[in-house]
């Protein structure tokens, strides 16, 4: 059976981390059996490793997504598509998921970004809103659900969500450095310099809060600190 050789012999090699040796067999064992999903999945895996997403993106098309009862194929379309920014596409990939796995966390978050990117800020907001019901321990998920709120023009409630962020992962500096960015937006000057501050605080080695930090320092006439966060910044990066 030269299909299960080849398929045998790709994903041996893709172990050994001999990737265009996994990829040389996958094809031929895709080739021979396209609907198999198992080799497909091997070979888009190998594929997104060898840093092809496209060529993997042609593995994952939707006539194979949409009759994989596993969702594997799906998953995987969904998040090359989003990589490639064919939003459109992404988006009915987690639609797909979503509808028949509803607590797929993951597939949520990813379609709230995706629904973002493509333009439907309200459908952006429902699905990170339900990622976050799902698992409230995700702080990525919060950030993500407060920038879709943002652009929306939900300013009150995406500050709200970051607050709430800053409160409950105390070690994180994420939520306070997109307060930070949402503040200087709206020219709110005292509160981005605190919720910088109070980023430094818990990151004090990110060199990126520490050159923003040295520029508020800068406009308020602080020069010490000003010129002692820029050498900061320098020596991490």
């Amino acid at each position: 059976d030269d299909v299960a050789l080849h398929a045998f012999l790709g994903m041996l090699l893709a172990r050994s981390h001999d990737l265009a040796g996994a990829i040389l067999h996958l094809k031929q064992a895709h080739y021979g059996r396209p609907a198999d999903v198992t080799i497909a999945c091997n070979l888009i895996a190998a594929l997104m490793e060898f840093g092809d997403t496209a060529e993997a993106l042609d593995i994952a098309t939707s006539e194979l997504a949409f009759s994989d009862a596993t969702l594997r194929v799906a998953r995987y379309r969904g998040l090359l598509a989003q990589s490639l920014e064919r939003f459109s596409d992404a988006v009915e990939a987690y639609e797909y998921v979503i509808e028949r796995a509803p607590q797929d966390f993951d597939s949520w978050n990813n379609l709230g970004n995706a629904r973002s990117a493509a333009g439907d800020l309200a459908g952006s907001v429902l699905a990170l809103q339900r990622a976050v019901e799902l698992d409230p321990k995700a702080a990525p998920s919060r950030i993500n659900l407060a920038s879709a709120l943002y652009a929306a023009s939900r300013f009150q409630e995406a500050e709200e969500v970051l607050r709430t962020a800053a409160a409950d992962f105390p070690k994180d500096a994420r939520p306070l450095n997109d307060l930070y960015v949402m503040y200087k937006r709206e020219a709110r000057h005292d509160a981005a310099m605190i919720a910088i501050e109070d980023a430094i605080a818990r990151d004090p080695d990110d060199p990126n809060l520490q050159f923003k930090f040295a520029v508020e320092c800068g406009l308020v006439m602080r020069i010490a600190e000003a010129e002692k966060a820029f050498y900061k910044a320098i020596s991490f990066d």
